[in-house]
């Protein structure tokens, strides 16, 4: 879900004119797995946030949900229970800089944990 939201959101002909609600079914029991379908539909709550879109999660098992472009759970389906749920959301037009430019971000801050680590281990080792 993670690149394909943020791909959904940002295409389109002009910048930011990409899907403004994205519907996604979603097969995630796992075989029974009691933690799962709530740590799945989480996932849902993340990326209508970071990419400002309505998002609907349809799971054939475990658990569907309705999100607002802020991550807001609206509806809520039960865990594994058949049923129909409804939620009213809303659009939004402008996107993200999490949409704009993906992940930099976090790469980021990797790279400045992984020269924190290097220069922490330099004063080590010239201090020995």
């Amino acid at each position: 879900r993670l690149f394909i939201t943020r791909e959904l959101a940002r295409s389109g002909p002009q910048q930011g004119s990409g899907a403004q609600i994205v519907l996604m079914p979603a097969d995630d029991d796992f075989e029974g797995n009691a933690w799962f379908p709530r740590f799945h539909a989480s996932d849902a709550v993340f990326r209508a946030a970071e990419n400002r879109v309505a998002f609907a999660v349809g799971a054939t098992s475990g658990l569907s949900v309705i999100v607002d472009p802020y991550g807001r759970i609206v509806a809520e389906g039960g865990v594994n229970e058949r049923g129909v749920i409804s939620g009213e959301v809303f659009t939004t037009p402008g996107r993200t800089l999490y949409t704009r430019w993906g992940d930099w971000f976090g790469w980021a801050m990797v790279i400045t944990l992984l020269g924190m680590i290097g220069w922490a281990a330099l004063r080590k080792s010239s201090n020995l």
